[in-house]
């Protein structure tokens, strides 16, 4: 699910990407979002329920909407993220879980608070060098009633891009995740002295599957965004 509007926040640039799984039967629980909070701060989060079902799909809205609730706390991401750990458990049963990153950004300082619930690492991509991923606590999926989830403080250097993805985008039948990552990371290295066609570029999916993509950019160079396949 994408939101009805970005706001505009200043010092960022926002791409995004939404690619759908092939069947068209099936639907997903993939969402992100971007809220304004206070002057000088914004949240990005970007989830991913597991199952291509209307169940699934049903619970990814329940947990965008309470996402967007707790949000007007401007409560700290690790707080948010437990909170949110609670709100899945009472939803739903043992066998459907969720992840989500929740990432908080500071306009005046650059800096990012950010946590993780299950969720596949964000990239940091700057031109000219190599696609890293955040060291960030990894924490457990939402619904399992843990809320141990850990807020890390990161600054990525002036022109850097974030990319954030649901596991659809590294994901294979054939390959672990680890190749999946490390395929992730050598394109986005590639591209990232490509800026203006970034956006353009297309990778084709595995079969049934679905990815969401947003990056912010913060700096002077073209915002930018993966995905495996389609057009925003």
């Amino acid at each position: 699910m994408l939101p009805r509007e970005i706001p505009d926040v200043p010092g960022l640039e926002l791409a995004y990407r939404y690619v759908p799984a092939e069947t068209a039967a099936e639907v997903g629980g993939d969402w992100f979002d971007v809220i304004t909070l206070r002057p000088g701060r914004c949240a990005l989060i970007v989830g991913d329920v597991t199952g291509h079902d209307m169940r699934a799909a049903s619970l990814m809205g329940q947990l965008r909407t309470a996402t967007r609730t707790l949000a007007t706390l401007d409560l700290g991401p690790a707080e948010i993220l437990a909170r949110l750990d609670q709100i899945t458990a009472d939803l739903t049963n043992e066998e459907t879980s969720a992840t989500c990153v929740y990432a908080v950004h500071d306009t005046s300082t650059g800096e990012w608070d950010m946590a993780r619930a299950g969720h596949p690492l964000p990239v940091v991509v700057r031109p000219g060098h190599a696609a890293t991923f955040l060291d960030l606590p990894p924490g457990m999926p939402l619904g399992l009633g843990t809320g141990q989830d850990e807020t890390v403080r990161v600054q990525p250097p002036p022109g850097s891009t974030l990319v954030f993805y649901t596991d659809g985008l590294i994901e294979r039948r054939t390959a672990d995740l680890g190749t999946g990552m490390a395929r992730l990371a050598g394109l986005l290295t590639r591209l990232s002295t490509v800026l203006t066609r970034l956006s353009s570029v297309k990778v084709q999916p595995a079969t049934s599957i679905e990815g969401v993509a947003s990056a912010y950019r913060t700096g002077h160079w073209s915002p930018a965004s993966y995905c495996p396949g389609g057009s925003r």
